[in-house]
């Protein structure tokens, strides 16, 4: 399933776009951000150019936040077939991964951008369990997984992430799509 776009209370999710350039440089580019989501922060305008064209435009899985109000790209989110299969080998899961400019953090924004995406998925049949894996120190990411009903259901230690060149420890959490029971006659 393609998706053009998804409106949320603060942000409307759409796909990058070239002139999205500069705003993305904007949040990436802040120490901190980056290395929460396991990648180095970009130092220069052309790291950031280079990911939005390498990895960012044109991708079916991966949205831009687009703020409703300033209309400047705040965050993005992706959704990714899961690399934990074997945890759950019996359903379709899908791996999501977000980033917010520390801006706009701790103000419901991400919550509600993963609620409204989650449930669209389950409506559409596109997966049957949603993951979120985050760094045991990233406890924003964490707070977004608990408030929109996802379990903790893992911790893997000594996971290599190569673009900082060391080891981490995850939690990972999932969210099972509600199966309808029909009543009993």
């Amino acid at each position: 399933m393609v998706m053009k776009q998804i409106e949320c209370r603060d942000v409307i999710l759409r796909h990058f776009l070239e002139s999205d350039l500069y705003d993305f440089y904007n949040y990436a580019r802040i120490d901190g951000v980056g290395e929460k989501a396991g990648w180095r922060h970009h130092l220069t305008i052309e790291m950031s150019k280079a990911v939005l064209y390498n990895q960012l435009l044109e991708q079916e899985n991966v949205f831009a936040l687009e703020h409703k109000n300033t209309h400047h790209v705040i965050g993005s989110i992706s959704v990714e077939k899961s690399s934990l299969t074997n945890d759950f080998p019996s359903m379709n899961c899908l791996e999501i991964g977000y980033v917010l400019h520390p801006q706009y953090q701790n103000k419901g924004i991400m919550s509600d951008v993963v609620k409204n995406l989650t449930q669209i998925f389950f409506q559409e049949n596109l997966c049957e369990c949603f993951l979120i894996c985050c760094d045991e120190k990233n406890l924003a990411s964490q707070k977004v997984a608990l408030h929109n009903g996802f379990k903790k259901y893992k911790k893997t230690e000594n996971i290599y992430y190569p673009a900082l060149d060391e080891m981490r420890t995850l939690y990972c959490y999932y969210l099972e799509k509600e199966k309808k029971t029909s009543p009993l006659k």
